[in-house]
């Protein structure tokens, strides 16, 4: 796609997640000349993507329980969202 008229809103050394001490990105948002014309903004929300493991949103490797608090808004994801305004 990249190289038929498309680009990324997110820059290559943007990470949205952290995993076992590794960074990368499992979003994307591409656009082509015409699209990019009607962004009027573009943000990563930084949520939780790099929290301490003590703080993670659920029970992976026998994590306990206890840690667990799903009533915060903060641990619902695993990684940082991407929100794009667009006007058409």
């Amino acid at each position: 796609l990249l190289n038929n008229g498309y680009d990324s809103l997110v820059k290559e050394d943007e990470g949205s997640f952290v995993f076992d001490g590794y960074w990368g990105s499992l979003d994307y948002q591409l656009y082509n000349e015409d699209l990019f014309e009607k962004v009027k903004k573009f943000e990563k929300i930084q949520y939780n993507s790099f929290e301490s493991l003590g703080l993670d949103y659920n029970l992976d490797f026998g994590r306990p329980s206890t840690w667990f608090d799903g009533s915060v808004p903060y641990r619902f994801s695993d990684h940082d969202p991407l929100v794009t305004t667009v006007k058409l």
